[in-house]
């Protein structure tokens, strides 16, 4: 996944707080077909918890002026198909998870905050831009949605 911002305008994260527009851009290795390309489309921070850590999980509710353009040429507006035509229902919104945050219900369990609480206690919170930062262990799932 690339994700490129108009202008190189700084992607949304605690330092860059509103959306931007992007070009968002899918390539599979194994799956050439299922290649595509989304212009002129809205992204921003997924969820109230997860704005709180230092890099953000993105989140791009596609609208009407979004264009998909595939690996054969055809084009579709708002809405398109994420791994290749027909294989899942069109999507018209995405998110990248970039923290454990609201994953597999991990804060529900109490490990993000533990993470977070020995993270405070060693004293490396002094290296964030602010000492509510939150920190997390990285993972990086994509999904798509209906």
């Amino acid at each position: 996944m690339v994700v490129k911002t108009k202008d190189d305008f700084p992607i949304p994260s605690i330092e860059q707080t509103s959306s931007v527009s992007t070009t968002l851009r899918m390539e599979y290795a194994e799956h050439p077909e299922w290649n595509f390309t989304i212009e002129n489309a809205p992204c921003d921070g997924q969820g109230t918890t997860s704005k709180r850590y230092y890099r953000w999980n993105l989140r791009w509710k596609l609208k009407d002026a979004a264009l998909w353009t595939y690996a054969d040429g055809s084009t579709s507006n708002k809405s398109g198909y994420f791994d290749g035509n027909g294989n899942h229902p069109k999507v018209n919104k995405i998110t990248a998870k970039k923290n454990v945050a609201s994953s597999s219900q991990g804060h529900k369990m109490g490990a993000t905050n533990m993470y977070d609480e020995i993270y405070q206690t060693l004293g490396l919170k002094s290296t964030l831009p602010s000492t509510s930062t939150r920190v997390a262990v990285y993972q990086y799932p994509v999904m798509g949605f209906q």
